[in-house]
């Protein structure tokens, strides 16, 4: 089992210190600390502890109970040991909307705290490995024919990256198109907030990705890394991690995705594995379109130079798009055809012809 990250949640300085001290001499990793409920909700969103140690009485309006109503709301799992000097006061009734670990009294016995925290991060971390199994069950029954599915809308990889943050749970997922020079030229990004949106204009900003990414990715094989954060610095990952996909094919590298997870979310190499291969799948799917792109450029250099005059239609009957010589014979200008039906064009040809 991995390292239990904790997060303390007391309105005594000197006993939150104490606190955190015996924690880190016990091996387990404190990731943050809270006086006032409040701002224990926010810094508990951004660390995703496994275990909360959390005192009854605190600063501000919320007390230790009032607070793990709102914390268990949350859409994260995690366990509350309740710390308190107090708990003699503390009303049965009120812990019927909770489901706390345990309760332990202050002065603390180290050894009753460790054994407490291990038990309740057994049973979170469980949970959220039967999560993260379920989570990639469904990964790989959807993204399999997500890009499929959407071939026909403006932007499938849009789809695919939401995808990716509702059915794992990712901060963010950003993919990222670039030219045979490393430059971008097209990417797409979701999010729960603006983070993958600002590593982004990082990178079109210097019109370049950056050495960092580059010289640690090859792209051509999909290796996966995981880094604080490559592109934003060591502030922008403090409570999160990235991957980094290459998405190419065998021909050519295509661009990146960029996938950023909370910091005490383990990946898996089996999760390592689906991810290289929906980079494999994203890749072929930019290469196709590069290609199809190309044959549509030397098919319509030909449609328009054809002597006949010519026009395309869509399923509808629909006009598209039509050569020079139709723009010529007919006495339309090209903007008029485009998107009349054929059957109003057979119909405006015929009474020009009987006039």
């Amino acid at each position: 089992m991995r390292k239990p990250l904790v997060f303390i949640v007391e309105d005594d300085l000197q006993t939150r210190k104490q606190l955190s001290y015996i924690v880190h001499s016990l091996g387990y990793e404190v990731v943050g600390n809270a006086s006032t409920g409040k701002s224990a909700i926010t810094k508990i969103q951004q660390s995703k502890p496994d275990v909360i140690l959390m005192d009854y009485q605190l600063r501000g309006e919320w007390n230790g109970i009032e607070t793990t109503e709102r914390i268990e709301a949350l859409d994260w799992k995690t366990a509350t040991i309740f710390v308190t000097a107090h708990a003699a006061n503390i009303n049965q009734k009120d812990l019927q909307n909770i489901s706390p670990d345990g309760f332990l009294s202050k002065p603390i016995n180290p050894e009753v705290l460790r054994h407490a925290i291990d038990i309740a991060a057994k049973r979170i971390i469980s949970d959220l490995k039967i999560e993260h199994l379920t989570g990639l069950l469904q990964m790989v029954n959807q993204e399999s024919t997500l890009l499929s599915q959407h071939y026909e809308e403006e932007n499938p990889l849009s789809f695919l990256s939401d995808t990716l943050i509702k059915i794992r749970g990712y901060i963010s997922v950003w993919t990222l198109v670039i030219d045979e020079n490393r430059r971008p030229i097209h990417y797409t990004y979701s999010a729960e907030d603006d983070s993958s949106n600002k590593d982004l204009q990082k990178i079109i900003t210097k019109k370049k990705l950056p050495d960092i990414l580059y010289s640690q990715l090859d792209l051509k094989n999909n290796i996966t890394i995981v880094a604080d954060n490559p592109i934003g610095g060591k502030e922008d990952g403090l409570y999160s991690k990235y991957i980094i996909i290459g998405l190419s094919t065998k021909q050519r590298s295509t661009g990146l995705m960029g996938i950023r997870i909370p910091y005490s979310m383990e990946i898996t190499e089996e999760e390592i594995r689906i991810l290289k291969g929906i980079g494999l799948d994203v890749g072929l799917y930019l290469h196709n379109q590069h290609l199809e792109g190309e044959a549509y450029q030397q098919f319509s250099q030909v449609f328009q130079n054809l002597p006949d005059y010519c026009y395309m239609v869509n399923k509808a009957g629909f006009i598209i798009d039509v050569n020079k010589a139709a723009v010529k014979a007919l006495e339309y200008k090209k903007a008029e055809l485009i998107g009349k039906h054929v059957f109003d064009l057979y119909t405006d040809v015929s009474k020009k012809t009987a006039d």
